[in-house]
């Protein structure tokens, strides 16, 4: 005869299972998700605000991203303008209540570069992810620097007594295009000053017919405008 303690362990398994596992989506049906998304977009994340309320909610975030580039864009999203998209991260306690599989993003922070796929959020809430984990693809780093239109191309550092200062230009960039190289300052583009690397994709951005650099050169001063 069985004992009033196992009869209670059954009851306790069926009882926690189902917060043990969550089911995953049918496969291929997040290929149709991120068919579906309603902007595709390289971005670079710029903010990550914890909005948890307490330490046993599942982990959000607010994420604030400069986009680099447009794939796709039902709302007219341009590169340079700044988005913000909600998103979670497993940490131990939620992988010990299930989280698995596509539905855990990478753990975000300040920095990163992504290919990210978004749905628009509800009641003007921030973009959400349209296909959980899968809404985010790794960028080449050194490909988006050297063909991302709303960037230079350059590794830089504010110089002092403003603007930045070039430590290499990479190929086939915007700066190897227009000639720039190791030690120019650059002081304005598109008629925006320029101090610090953050600045440079917003004032990229601002034309899409050109890009206009100033910067000096062994004390000389020089402008050069790029086509688009």
């Amino acid at each position: 005869m069985r004992s009033p303690f196992f009869k209670l362990a059954i009851v306790g398994v069926i009882v926690l299972l189902p917060t043990l596992a969550r089911a995953e989506l049918p496969p291929g049906a997040y290929e149709e998700l991120l068919k579906e998304a309603s902007e595709v977009l390289d971005v670079r994340i710029t903010k990550v605000m914890d909005t948890s309320a307490t330490p046993t909610d599942e982990p959000q975030f607010i994420c604030d991203a400069t986009v680099l580039g447009v794939t796709r864009s039902n709302s007219g999203i341009k590169r340079g303008e700044t988005i913000q998209f909600k998103s979670y991260y497993v940490n131990q306690t939620t992988r010990q209540r299930g989280w698995a599989g596509p539905k855990v993003p990478p753990r975000l922070s300040v920095g990163q570069t992504w290919r990210i796929s978004l749905k628009p959020g509800q009641n003007g809430n921030p973009f959400e992810l349209a296909a959980y984990g899968r809404s985010f693809q790794p960028l080449d780093l050194q490909n988006a620097a050297n063909n991302s239109p709303d960037r230079l191309g350059v590794n830089a550092m504010p110089a002092g007594g403003g603007g930045l200062l070039i430590a290499n230009v990479n190929r086939r960039s915007i700066a190897d295009k227009l000639g720039l190289r190791s030690g120019d300052r650059v002081i304005e583009i598109n008629g925006t000053p320029i101090n610090s690397n953050a600045e440079v994709g917003p004032a990229i951005a601002q034309s899409q017919e050109q890009v206009a650099i100033k910067f000096s050169r062994n004390g000389e001063t020089i402008e050069l405008t790029l086509k688009r």
